[in-house]
Parts: C-alpha cells; sequence; structure tokens
C-alpha cells in the first residue's frame, strides 16, 4: 500500500471532479465553455482581420468607423497563439504536439520582441509589413500590442514547463497581457487614447485588444487548477466567492461607469448627478451582489455541516468498528514502535493505549524465540511490503501468553519508503490447545500403538518359541518316555517267556533235582534281571513326571513380591556349596549385587542354579574361578538390573548353546547328575518377573550367564497374579 503527501494538484483535480457533479454547478464544464468561447473569438479576428483587409471592409479589421484597423500580421500571431494553446489544452498530450506548440509560441514571442525593439533602437520592422503592405498605409504592430504578443508568446513558453516557477510565469505573462488588453477595450469604451494607445505611435486596434484579451483568459481556463486560477475553480467557499464576485468586479463598475459617461454625453444629467447615480447605483449594485453570495454560501455552508455530520458519523462506525472488532488492528512505525491499536488488542494484552502507543515495541510482548522471529521477519517485512499467517506468542502485562496469528501490509510514501505498517492479528490460542492437545493425544496413540505392537511382537516371539520348546520339549518327552517303555515292554515279555518255561518245566518234571535248578537259574539268571530293568525304568518314570511337575509349578506358583537383598541370597548359597567348591578346589567372588524386586524364594532359586551349574561343570584340569557381579544396563533395560554369573568351567559348543534353556537337555551327563531342567526353570522364573536371560560361552574357556530382574515395581501394573502366568495391569 502506497501512502501519499498531501498533492494540492490532485486535490483540486478531485474537487473539480466533484464540481462536474455538483448540483452547485459544473464548475469544470463552464471552464470548458469559457475555453471554447475565448478560441472562437480569437479565430474569428484573427480569420476577420485577414478576410477584411482582402476585402477591404473596414467593419472587420476595426469595428469602429475610423478606429485604428488590426493589422494582418497581428492577426496571423494571435491565430498562431490559438492554434498553439489548443494544442496543449489537456495536460497530457504528445510529444509532437507540444513541440509544434512551442515553435508557433516562440515564434509569436520573437515577433513581439522584435517589434519591442524596432520601437526602442528606431530600426524598421519588416514583419508588420508582410502581408498586404500596399494596403497597409502606415499601419504597423503597435507597441502595447508587441508587448501583448510578446507576453503570450512567453506564457505558452512556460505552460506545463518544469518546477513551480513556471506556473507563475505562465501566469503573470498572460495576466499582463490580460490587463493590457483589458485598459485597451476599456480605452475604446470610453474614448480615452491613453488607454489604449501610446502617445507618438500607433494604438492597439479594438480587434486586437479583443483578440489578445481572449487568448489570455484561454491560457488562464486550459490550466484551471494550477496557480490564482485554482483559487477561482476550487469547490471551497473562496472559490465559490471569486467566480461570483469576479465577473461582477470586473464587468459592473465598467458597465456602470459607460453608462453614467454616456447620458453626460448625451446631457440626460450632469456631472454631479451622474457620480451620484454612480455612487448609490454601485452600492446597491454590491448589496446585491454580496446579498445573493451569502444566500449561496448559506446553503453551501448547510450542506457542509450536513456532510460533516454524515462523515462524523461514517467516522464513528468505521472507529467503532475498528475498536471493537473481532480481531486486533496495530500499526507499527520503522523502529517496530506502536503508533495505533485497537481496542481489541489492548485489551488481549491488558494494557490501556497510553501504555502501548508511543512507549512499546512489539518485540517487547514477544517471547525469546518470538523476538528472534520477528528480528528475521521485520526487515524482510519492509522490503516486500506483506507478510502473512506468521504465528507469535504473546505477553500480557500480567506476565501470562496467548497465541496470535499476524497479517501485514506496509504503508508506504510516495517515494516508496516504509513509513507504518497495517497489521491485523487473531487470537489462536484455543486452536494452538487444540493441536497441541491433538497433538499429545496422537503421541500418546503412537506410544500405546509402539507399546502394544512391541507387546504383540514380544507376545509373537515367546508363543514362537513356547511353540518351539513345546515341540521340543514334546519331542524330549516322548523320546524319554519311549526309552522305559521298550525297556518295561521287553523285559515284561522276558518275564512271560521265563514263566511259560518254568510251567513247562514244573509240568514235566514234576519237581526233580534239574527242575530245581533250572528254576533257579531262571530266577536268578532272567526274572530278577528283569524286575531290576522295570524297576529302573518305572523310577526313570517317575524322575520325569515329578520334573514336568515342578515346571508346571514353576509357572503356576503365586509370587510375593518385595524389595530382595540378592547379595544376601547369593552369600547364603555360596556358603551351602562350600564342601562341593572346595571339592573343586574353586574359589567365588560375589560383587557389588543391587536390589531387585521379586519373590525371595524364586530369586534363590535362580541363584542356586546357576551357581551349582558353574560347580558342577568347572574344569578338573585348572582352578575353578566363579564371579557374581551386577552390570549396568542397556538402553533397553531401563528401571532393570543385569546380573552375571561367570565361571572358567569346560564351556559349551556353539552348536549346543541354543539348546541350553530347553528342557531335558544335558549336554555332558557325565560331570552331573539331573534331569536337565535346570535352566529351563531359571528362565521360566525370570520370565515371570519380566526379565530375560542370555549367555556367552567358549568350549574349553567358560561360560557367562546374563540376566535381568526388575530394580521397582513396574508402574500401572500389578505384580501378583494368582495363576502366575501373567501380570495384569490395573
Amino acid at each position: 500500500m502506497i501512502y501519499r503527501p498531501i498533492d494540492r494538484t490532485a486535490r483540486h483535480r478531485a474537487q473539480g471532479d466533484a464540481m462536474t457533479h455538483s448540483p452547485q454547478g459544473n464548475v469544470s464544464r463552464w471552464i470548458d465553455r469559457v475555453f471554447g468561447v475565448c478560441a472562437a473569438v480569437a479565430v474569428a479576428i484573427s480569420l476577420g482581420g485577414i478576410v477584411g483587409w482582402s476585402a477591404s471592409a473596414p467593419l472587420l479589421t476595426s469595428y469602429v468607423p475610423g478606429a485604428t484597423a488590426i493589422n494582418p500580421t497581428t492577426a496571423v500571431a494571435l491565430g498562431a497563439v490559438c492554434v498553439a494553446l489548443c494544442l496543449v489544452r489537456r495536460e497530457q498530450v504528445r510529444r509532437r504536439r507540444r513541440a509544434v506548440s512551442r515553435t508557433l509560441a516562440a515564434a509569436v514571442a520573437l515577433l513581439g520582441a522584435y517589434s519591442i525593439a524596432a520601437y526602442l533602437f528606431a530600426i524598421a520592422n519588416p514583419f508588420d509589413q508582410l502581408l498586404f503592405g500596399s494596403l497597409l498605409q502606415g499601419n504597423r504592430i503597435a507597441p502595447n500590442t508587441a508587448l501583448c504578443l510578446l507576453f503570450l508568446g512567453v506564457a505558452l513558453l512556460a505552460l506545463d514547463g518544469v518546477g513551480r516557477g513556471s506556473v507563475a510565469v505562465c501566469q503573470s505573462a498572460a495576466a499582463a497581457a490580460a490587463i493590457v488588453s483589458f485598459l485597451s477595450v476599456a480605452g475604446y469604451a470610453y474614448g480615452t487614447r491613453w488607454l489604449y494607445g501610446v502617445p507618438s505611435f500607433i494604438p492597439m486596434a479594438l480587434p486586437t485588444a479583443i483578440g489578445v484579451h481572449a487568448l489570455a483568459m484561454g491560457i488562464f481556463c486550459s490550466r484551471p487548477r494550477q496557480g490564482a486560477m485554482a483559487a477561482f475553480t476550487s469547490n471551497s467557499f473562496g472559490g465559490v466567492m471569486a467566480r461570483r464576485l469576479a465577473p461582477a468586479a470586473l464587468a459592473f463598475p465598467v458597465g456602470l461607469g459607460w453608462t453614467r459617461l454616456l447620458g453626460e454625453r448625451q446631457r440626460l444629467y450632469d456631472a454631479e448627478l451622474g457620480v451620484a447615480i454612480y455612487a448609490v447605483t454601485t452600492s446597491v449594485g454590491f448589496l446585491v451582489l454580496i446579498w445573493w453570495c451569502a444566500r449561496k454560501l448559506n446553503a453551501l455552508d448547510e450542506a457542509r455541516l450536513a456532510r460533516e455530520d454524515e462523515l462524523w458519523e461514517s467516522a464513528q462506525r468505521i472507529e467503532d468498528l475498528y475498536n471493537r472488532a473481532p480481531c486486533g488492528y496495530y500499526s507499527l512505525d520503522e523502529a517496530g514502535m506502536f503508533v495505533a491499536a485497537n481496542d481489541t488488542v489492548l485489551t488481549w494484552l491488558g494494557y490501556v493505549r497510553e501504555e502501548v502507543v508511543g512507549k512499546l515495541r512489539f518485540p517487547d510482548l514477544l517471547t525469546p524465540a518470538g523476538r528472534e522471529v520477528f528480528a528475521y521477519q521485520f526487515p524482510i517485512y519492509k522490503q516486500t511490503g506483506s507478510v502473512d499467517n506468521l504465528e507469535f506468542e504473546l505477553a500480557r502485562k500480567d506476565d501470562t501468553t496467548f497465541w496470535v496469528l499476524l497479517s501485514s501490509t506496509a504503508i508506504r510514501d510516495a517515494d516508496g519508503k516504509f513509513v507504518a505498517s497495517r497489521s491485523t492479528v487473531f487470537d489462536i490460542t484455543e486452536r494452538k490447545q487444540a493441536q497441541a492437545e491433538l497433538q499429545r493425544l496422537n503421541e500418546a496413540l503412537e506410544d500405546r500403538v509402539e507399546e502394544r505392537t512391541a507387546a504383540l511382537s514380544a507376545t509373537n516371539r515367546e508363543l514362537r518359541q513356547k511353540n518351539d520348546e513345546n515341540e521340543m520339549f514334546v519331542y524330549s518327552v516322548s523320546h524319554d518316555l519311549r526309552a522305559p517303555l521298550v525297556n518295561l515292554q521287553g523285559f515284561s515279555q522276558e518275564l512271560a517267556a521265563s514263566a511259560d518255561e518254568l510251567a513247562a518245566l514244573w509240568q514235566a518234571n514234576s519237581a526233580s533235582p534239574a527242575a530245581i535248578d533250572r528254576t533257579l537259574e531262571i530266577l536268578d539268571e532272567d526274572v530278577r534281571p528283569s524286575l531290576r530293568f522295570i524297576q529302573s525304568g518305572v523310577m526313570r518314570l517317575s524322575t520325569i513326571i515329578d520334573a514336568l511337575l515342578r515346571l508346571s509349578r514353576a509357572g503356576r506358583v503365586e509370587y510375593q513380591w518385595e524389595r530382595v537383598e540378592v547379595a544376601e541370597i547369593v552369600v547364603r548359597i555360596v556358603d551351602s556349596l562350600q564342601l562341593s567348591i572346595a571339592e573343586k578346589r574353586a574359589s567365588i567372588h560375589v560383587g557389588e549385587l543391587p536390589p531387585a524386586w521379586g519373590d525371595a524364594a524364586a530369586l534363590e532359586q535362580i541363584f542356586g542354579n546357576l551357581l551349582a551349574n558353574a560347580v558342577n561343570y568347572l574344569d578338573a584340569s585348572r582352578p575353578g574361578v566363579i564371579e557374581v557381579a551386577s552390570l549396568p544396563s542397556a538402553d533397553g533395560d531401563a528401571g532393570f538390573v543385569t546380573y552375571r554369573v561367570k565361571d572358567n568351567g569346560v564351556g559349551i559348543p556353539a552348536l549346543h548353546q541354543a539348546k541350553v534353556f530347553q528342557a531335558f537337555q544335558r549336554l555332558q551327563p557325565n560331570l552331573a547328575s539331573g534331569e536337565g531342567m535346570g535352566l529351563t526353570m531359571t528362565r521360566r522364573i525370570i520370565e515371570r518377573h519380566r526379565g530375560r536371560i542370555w549367555l556367552e560361552s567358549v568350549e574349553g574357556e567358560g561360560t557367562e550367564f546374563l540376566f535381568t530382574l526388575p530394580a521397582a515395581p513396574a508402574e500401572g501394573r500389578a505384580e501378583t497374579s494368582a495363576k502366575g502366568d501373567l501380570i495384569h495391569a490395573r
């Protein structure tokens, strides 16, 4: 947006445009008509003079019998001035037309200047004898005519010149020509040669005086809103008064004086009565004129007051709209200082206008982050002139904040320099809160989805693992149960065969010594070994069933959750293993062991199984070393404590490491007894504590078991379960 200072010419032009449609009168149209009349008069005088000399018609060259006739060169000069003036009637004309106009004006000015020089220096003037030289009989360009031609040429040359001085030169020259020509017309009216001629020289012709005056008035009418003419054409009270008084001030006294003189010459009254009539008539005439003007001015003033009331009401409506708008309006100067602010934004801020306008800069109301944005955007805005949809957090007087959405356009002066901003702000606090709440809900939803996805992934992995374990468990149990059953079946068949043989012996030999010996042999060599093998198979089956029952109980036992001092548990376990540790020539190093959250008995079972395995699988060829300590938890194990049990035993081959946590897996049964269920139960207990277990082992160097246990109760979760397999959320 461009702000322009007051341009009086443009203002007058606007007033003139308003006058064109005003009920008080069409001033612009009236001026155009006056210009047209002046041009027509000048053309008629110019053509009439040339035609009069051509046709020897004195009335066309002098208008008054016996009076001085217009010089043909003067007639041509007046025509040239008229043509030059008509070419530049409008301010915006083509360059060629303006060039032709100035050429004609310069020629007329030179003609006038040369004619004056001819009189001053008593030199011949061939220019006024160019046309109809044989008929002129001493008719020349009069001195006052030459002066008027010079004035008219200078006025046309200065028309639309550069700078304010050109207007003054133009109108001063035109006014001088108008005064000289008016005096000449008055001289002819009153019969006073001193007014229209210079003694001892040819006087100005009446057609010349009328033509010069018409052209001078035409020059004034061509630029009605410039210089002194603007006072007559403005729509103000002064303009109205000037337009009504000026014609009367010129015509009324002159006409009344001519009437008085005519009456005296006709001896209708004497000089004293003539003066009295002139004075009284002048007074009455001017009183009537003043009354008429006053009446007109009163009507204009009433219209002005009515218009001012309308403007005041309109201004009040605009001010009310500005101050009570649902959005904030304000303006900043080039330094960012408030120069205006409406009531809405002041209410939002909690300030009164006197505390803000001229006192605070916009960055004073911003948060630190907002000041950085303003410092970056404000210089760019002053260059580009607009900014849209910037978000700022403003600080109120009570230090609370609110969010606004800002858009602004720049106001510039005529030179394009930044003057002020015209800014609009909308309170978007509720929208920002809704966005923040929506973002929070989205983040919470994403977190829940991520948690549920992770939980589902973990559950799927656990289900796949359980499925694999179940398959391996079924295979292992089937394999382990099949061997005793095969033995039971074989030895039961052996017993049946032995029983059949005994029956046959007893039936055939009736208890002979040989039968008795054979019977004893069968009992010793067949029946008793078969019974022993059957009993061994039954015991094996019983052991497998007991192990399955223990594994089942490990998943169903109800834990008593509490803070458990792990260090005390490990000390007790190490004390219970002292005999085995001495037999293995081993040593156990116990490091720092933070407490854990869980079931004390279950945690003792974990450490007991791992320490017992570490002792049992030490390498007999070197002293055994066992370490029990804690490690820093990884990023994914936040809230858990990581423990480790490390030994320098025989180690686990890489191919068998994936099977160590499966049921009934004993990789080196010759080193220790058992069913291969210890590590399976250990992992089950750790998983019920929401932890995990893994191992690192190198065959021949040793094994390290690592596992995690919770350091504190899980937030939002119950740590007890009646059935034990799941940890329910509250």
